[in-house]
């Protein structure tokens, strides 16, 4: 029996052990030696026994309590496998049971588990449940192994089962959304050229009397033309149908178009924040519907100008920037449809409008990025001017502030002068009061003056000159480049006083708003204030003024507003991390606001420029409105702003990330050598440059003859519109020549007819026979007189003389065609029964026997009449009968004549169907 051999061993052993080391007493040797045989009192072994089966008996209680799985119990070293735990050592047994004690709380975690685990058994999850109990890291890895392994599986189903996935190429769809592109930027180059055919094929050609003979008169002329109102009152419709779009001021409105004269179908309102409702009011009763467009964070109508004029004090007086209501403010009180035009696109630098986006507009604009993540080039810049003074008791002006703004524009100047044409940038320069205005102007006079060259700038002819404006009038204008003064600030004893003039005042922020948003590429701001100068300032406006300074300081700027979460960059996250891998730094979601760029790689050359941007179609590009915003808008405006960009398809990235990381480290070098290679050409430029005025300064020289003026008898050209093909039509003047306009006059055309019958005959023709004459007739020439009818088919006949016989037998034919619908009767004229409109027709080639005014019917007057007014867009009661009368090709207009035509025009008035307007009468469209 090796077991108890090794047992036995295994005791004799320990027993020598324990005798070397003086555990065992003498008495116990002394008893081995004997060789005696041991007696064990029988109750003492009974004890141990009863122990011991009552010690198993409560070891099984507890087994089957916790229904345990004894053989999935720890075992130690002395414990064989599968042991239960009553035939463990008592030691063992004590370890365990102290466990169980121990960690009771743990058994409701133990249940939960098994029963999990049951149900993924059941599920057909057997290996997960194994790979939990037998894995040392499931507690933290099964969880992500469990979503890895699902999520790939469910990307293989997908591939498998979806016909879009499985068949999808990136640079197919690539393609595709090129063309897209292509399409969505013609489209309004051809709705233009269709607007424009439209136009031109509604335009007035023929020859009319009323606004329209008025206007052909007015184009004869050579002097004493009449005035812009009178011409508009005499021929205003006419005028409106050559060129239907006006774009007037409202008080321009009020001076040149009279009342009564002019409507228009839009009244369009820009900039409606600076417009009085009062000045409004005119444009409002002149449309049917109206379109209000301006900000009401920025400028209202304030009465600075009014002050001006009157010379008061600008700086102290606060009546000169007291806030009017404006027509836009007025609109939104009373409830109109409001929407807000979100994409900001002036801003060529996202630092130029993020002070603004988030202190005006709660971070509603759309903002994009630039890949000039330093301002090296673009952006907010501030210059402090720490010892400078502001002189406010005297002339209160900044010298030094006002000295440093004019030899920058200066610098700019000369800059300007050496930059090719397509680097030139516009600049303004913007001051907070009227006296540092006018500083800075009289020190850049005095520079100039003593610096000639740069007259060329100065002087240029563009639709951006370069201005220097206050505050209060700079709204409206913007410039690549915008200085700003803010001359107010520390004084000569150190003090700061808290009056900024107009950005104090109410609607002081309103004020800034304006200011701040003014440059498109760069704004550079100088002052002699930090921004924790202004901490105990109260107006809502230097409130404003201090985080704009303290953003300029620092560049940064806490975002409020929603943000992606990090569960939405998965696959962003995907790309970054194998960018990383290959030594790239990657940021994601640059950007301010709601606007952000997926991925931008940071040039390793330059740290503050990205040269890359990557977009992926993750959360961002899933939440775009529309295939225009994601796929053609969204990229037209990033590579406006310098980007080059490179897009990620999740399923190309999924399916083969190894070619699409490849890919990008392609385009990312591709990107970099390119960076690298513009800015050595702008350091040479920049390096030649200044050697140039190096020698113009030596030599004394200065270049007199500017290059590149455009002369000012020059119209501009719209380069994009030429580049794209876009042709304007002749000028439509070219065409008033007096061609007759053949769509609304015909000649009178007479009916041939062909019968079988003749003079003897045709009395006794079957009454049905001589109603499809008569329908036949009438067809041709209605609507005609029945007198005309009779003689066409007695022509027909061979009949000189219509008798009393022929009369009856034609007129019984006549009776039965209007009594089958065949045709229908007005009096003494006949019509198709399903004639629609009726054209007035030219007589004058008819044989003077059938140019008649009596065979006109008055529905055929009407016709003339209207299209008279309709052709001459409003004319004179005394004037319609003449015009109507040539129209139906009558050369002389009798007394008796006229009468027919003042009854029949007296009629439509009292219809409703021509409206009376001033002295003009006009169709009436409503």
């Amino acid at each position: 029996d090796w077991k108890a051999i090794a047992l036995a061993n295994d005791r004799i052993a320990r027993l020598k052990e324990e005798i070397s080391s003086n555990q065992i007493p003498l008495e116990i040797l002394d008893l081995l030696a004997s060789n005696r045989k041991i007696q064990v009192d029988p109750a003492i072994l009974d004890s141990a026994r009863r122990s011991l089966a009552d010690h198993a008996a409560k070891i099984a209680e507890i087994v089957s309590f916790l229904e345990l799985d004894e053989s999935k119990i720890p075992r130690s070293v002395d414990s064989a496998a599968g042991e239960k735990l009553v035939d463990r050592s008592f030691d063992e047994q004590e370890k365990i049971l102290k466990q169980f004690r121990d960690r009771a709380s743990e058994f409701k975690t133990l249940i939960d588990f098994n029963q999990i685990a049951d149900s993924c058994r059941v599920a057909g999850l057997a290996n997960w449940v194994d790979l939990a109990e037998g894995w040392p890291a499931a507690a933290s890895g099964l969880a992500v192994l469990f979503d890895l392994k699902r999520n790939e599986a469910a990307l293989d189903a997908a591939f498998r089962e979806r016909a879009a996935i499985a068949r999808f190429v990136g640079e197919e769809h690539d393609k595709r959304i090129e063309a897209f592109q292509q399409i969505d930027r013609e489209l309004p180059r051809i709705i233009r050229t269709v607007l424009a055919r439209e136009h031109w094929n509604a335009l007035p050609r023929h020859d009319a009397g009323g606004q329209l003979g008025v206007l052909r008169r007015e184009f004869q002329k050579k002097t004493r033309h009449l005035p812009t109102r009178k011409l508009v009152e005499k021929a205003g419709l006419a005028v409106r149908a050559i060129k239907p779009v006006f774009m007037m001021s409202p008080l321009s409105i009020a001076a040149f178009l009279p009342p009564g004269t002019l409507d228009f179908d839009l009244v369009v309102f820009d900039e409606a924040s600076q417009v009085r409702p009062v000045d409004a009011l005119g444009a409002l009763l002149r449309g049917k519907q109206a379109i209000v467009v301006g900000d009401t964070k920025q400028l209202p109508p304030t009465n600075f100008f009014d002050k001006m004029v009157q010379g008061d004090d600008l700086d102290d007086d606060e009546e000169s920037t007291r806030d009017v209501e404006s027509v836009l403010s007025q609109f939104l009180a009373k409830g109109a449809p409001e929407r807000m035009l979100s994409w900001h696109y002036r801003s060529r630098h996202e630092s130029l409008i993020a002070v603004s986006n988030q202190e005006f507009y709660d971070n509603k604009l759309v903002v994009f990025p630039s890949p000039d993540k330093a301002r090296r080039d673009s952006g907010l810049a501030l210059v402090k001017l720490e010892h400078s003074i502001y002189d406010r008791g005297g002339t209160r002006t900044n010298r030094v502030e006002a000295d440093a703004a004019a030899r920058a524009v200066l610098d700019h100047a000369r800059a300007w002068l050496t930059a090719p044409p397509e680097r030139r940038l516009s600049l303004g320069v913007a001051a907070f009061s009227v006296a540092q205005t006018e500083a800075i102007l009289d020190r850049l006079e005095e520079l100039r003056r003593s610096d000639p060259s740069c007259e060329e700038f100065f002087n240029e002819k563009s639709t951006e000159p370069f201005f220097v404006k206050n505050l209060e009038n700079v709204q409206g204008d913007e410039r690549d480049v915008i200085y700003i003064s803010i001359g107010y600030g520390r004084g000569k004893d150190g003090s700061i006083a808290m009056n900024f003039g107009p950005l104090g005042g109410e609607g002081g922020e309103r004020r800034l708003n304006v200011l701040i948003t003014r440059a498109r590429i760069r704004c550079v701001v100088f002052t002699n204030l930090v921004s924790t100068d202004l901490d105990r300032a109260a107006a809502k406006g230097v409130r404003a003024l201090r985080g704009f300074l303290a953003y300029a300081e620092s560049g940064t700027l806490e975002i409020r507003g929603a943000t992606t979460s990090e569960r939405d960059l998965v696959f962003e996250n995907d790309v970054i991390a194998a960018l990383a891998a290959r030594g790239y730094q990657t940021l994601a979601q640059v950007g301010s606001g709601h606007f952000r760029v997926d991925l931008a790689v940071v040039d390793p050359d330059r740290p503050g420029r990205y040269l890359l941007a990557i977009e992926c179609d993750g959360a961002n590009y899933q939440t775009a409105r529309s295939a225009r915003d994601r796929d053609r808008l969204r990229v037209q405006v990033l590579e406006g702003l310098g980007w080059t960009i490179e897009r990620v398809w999740s399923v190309d990235w999924f399916r083969d990330p190894h070619a699409q990381i490849e890919r990008l480290i392609a385009a990312i070098e591709a990107a970099r050598a390119h960076a690298a290679a513009l800015d050595r050409a702008l350091a040479a430029a920049e390096a030649e440059t200044e050697s140039k005025k190096r020698e113009e300064r030596s030599a004394g020289a200065t270049d007199d003859e500017p290059q590149g003026e455009i002369d000012a008898d020059d119209p501009p050209i719209d380069q994009e519109s030429k580049a794209n093909g876009d042709e304007s039509p002749d000028d439509p003047g070219d065409n008033l020549s007096g061609d007759d306009d053949s769509s609304d006059r015909r000649d009178y055309q007479v009916a041939k007819l062909t019968i079988d019958y003749d003079s003897k005959s045709l009395p006794q023709a079957p009454v049905a026979m001589i109603a499809k004459w008569v329908a036949s007739v009438v067809e041709v020439e209605a609507p005609v007189a029945r007198s005309e009818v009779m003689r066409r088919i007695a022509d027909a006949a061979g009949v000189k003389r219509i008798g009393a016989r022929i009369e009856e037998a034609i007129g019984r034919g006549i009776d039965h065609a209007v009594g089958r619908g065949m045709i229908v009767r007005a009096k003494e004229f006949l019509s198709v029964a399903s004639s629609t409109s009726i054209v007035p027709r030219n007589r004058s080639r008819l044989p003077a026997a059938m140019r008649r005014f009596d065979l006109v019917s008055p529905s055929e007057i009407e016709a003339a009449i209207l299209a008279v007014v309709e052709r001459s867009f409003g004319s004179t009661a005394e004037e319609i009968p003449a015009q109507a009368s040539k129209l139906l090709g009558f050369t002389r207009l009798t007394d008796e004549n006229r009468d027919k035509f003042e009854a029949i025009l007296a009629a439509l008035v009292a219809a409703g169907r021509l409206d009376q307007r001033g002295n003009h009468l006009h169709i009436n469209n409503i």
